[in-house]
């Protein structure tokens, strides 16, 4: 089955990446200037674009499994395709970020005892249960994403579309379930894999619901208009002390919302589809792993040396350095290993 390709999901990749540098940018930075309290509210609402991120992903690769299930070489094609793509850069930025940094800074490498976690995807865990950890704190979602990719494959060959639309279901609903659970337990709920995969079960759906329209976008929008007006009102008569509890739905409801937005863009052609299209957010999508990996020390770097009583200039150079390390990165780097990716069919 030969899929079509959405030049606008480059776009909202794009997005999400910027959503992610802005919300970083915020955190490093206070409300001193005119500027800083500008993107202060966006800053706030770019830390879902993480989520908008595993809805994205959740879309991408099942419409890819689902495609290429019957071809041989599935697995091996699959794993040898997403090695490539995302372990040159991944361990190559752990090598920056836990022994050239530190060593440069420090004169010592990072302790190895409080960093393996990263080196096997489990920084997640870490940050979940409080273990000793040091290193680039970003990564979390690099773990999430890592453990789809390591058992979906399985999944969606095994199941037919009927059974995987039941699977999808039962994630998101365990999602939920294991929110509640660990928030009760006092444990963090954003970091987790089993509190955060109903997002990419979410994109998952929709990549399902492309080829069986089982769900419309008017439905779509009518769902959401419930599930809004519901946490308002539940927000309002248990009052601001019980506001937890609201908050433990806004990320399905929020992965919903982009799930909704996916929807838009593949069903039709409409207004959105020429803003996503726009040259700078595509390319933006197309550097936006190297973006994502490196921003947070071109924003600790900027800030900590650059930033003066003018907030503007340090901003530029946030963004300039950014894209340059990206640019750099996509094009000496990353584009080596892509090459030898394409030798195996997707």
């Amino acid at each position: 089955m030969q899929l079509k390709y959405f030049k606008e999901l480059d776009g909202v990749r794009g997005l999400a990446a910027l959503m992610v540098v802005v919300f970083h940018i915020n955190q490093a930075t206070g409300n001193n200037s005119f500027i800083e309290r500008l993107i202060h509210k966006p800053g706030t609402i770019g830390q879902t674009g993480v989520i908008l991120f595993f809805v994205l992903s959740g879309f991408l690769i099942t419409r890819i499994l689902i495609a290429s299930k019957e071809r041989p070489h599935y697995f091996s094609n699959f794993y040898i395709r997403r090695s490539f793509r995302i372990f040159p850069l991944y361990y190559l930025s752990l090598l920056i970020f836990l022994v050239v940094v530190p060593l440069i800074s420090t004169g010592q490498v990072t302790n190895f005892k409080d960093s393996w976690t990263f080196w096997v995807y489990l920084q997640n865990v870490a940050m979940t249960f409080n273990w000793p950890l040091n290193g680039p704190g970003h990564f979390w979602s690099l773990a999430v994403e890592e453990h789809f990719y390591l058992i979906w494959p399985l999944v969606v060959y095994y199941c037919n579309d009927r059974s995987l639309l039941k699977v999808i279901i039962g994630i998101i609903i365990t999602s939920i379930f294991f929110r509640i659970l660990f928030a009760h337990l006092g444990y963090g709920t954003f970091y987790f894999t089993f509190t955060t995969m109903d997002c990419l079960a979410m994109g998952g759906f929709a990549a399902l619901n492309y080829n069986h329209k089982w769900l419309s976008v008017k439905k779509a929008l009518l769902i959401i208009s419930v599930l809004l007006i519901t946490l308002a009102a539940s927000w309002y008569f248990l009052g601001k002390t019980k506001s937890d509890v609201v908050s433990l739905f806004k990320v399905p409801l929020t992965a919903f919302f982009y799930m909704l937005l996916i929807l838009i863009l593949t069903e039709k052609e409409t207004f959105l589809n020429r803003i996503f299209n726009l040259n700078f957010l595509r390319y933006t999508g197309k550097i936006s792993y190297g973006l994502y990996i490196f921003h947070p020390l071109c924003i600790e770097i900027a800030v900590k040396y650059f930033y003066t009583t003018s907030f503007l200039p340090t901003l530029i150079l946030i963004f300039l350095a950014s894209y340059g390390i990206a640019i750099a990165s996509f094009y000496l780097y990353e584009s080596r290993f892509l090459r030898l990716k394409d030798k195996f069919s997707s």
